[in-house]
């Protein structure tokens, strides 16, 4: 993006680029990392973390699900879930 605006993000910014441009950080250091098969978004994956708040029952979506290869083969990689924040 050419705005210079966004050139340093805000942390708590009430902007949506800010926060891309992290997950944008996220992806490029995933996507160096050599044990790091995959990394999707959780995107329409479904994958919720149910909490409570008080007595309220709320969830949480994550941003990604990092698929890594922690040395027990391909058919059984590490799975972590990231937000970012």
């Amino acid at each position: 993006m050419e705005n210079r605006f966004f050139e340093k993000p805000i942390l708590n910014s009430p902007y949506e680029y800010p926060l891309r441009h992290w997950e944008a950080e996220f992806c490029r250091v995933a996507e160096s990392h050599r044990r790091v098969k995959a990394y999707p978004r959780n995107h329409n994956l479904g994958l919720e973390v149910p909490y409570r708040y008080g007595s309220e029952t709320r969830r949480h979506l994550p941003d990604f699900i990092v698929l890594v290869d922690d040395g027990h083969g391909d058919k059984d990689l590490l799975h972590l879930i990231v937000e970012i924040r």
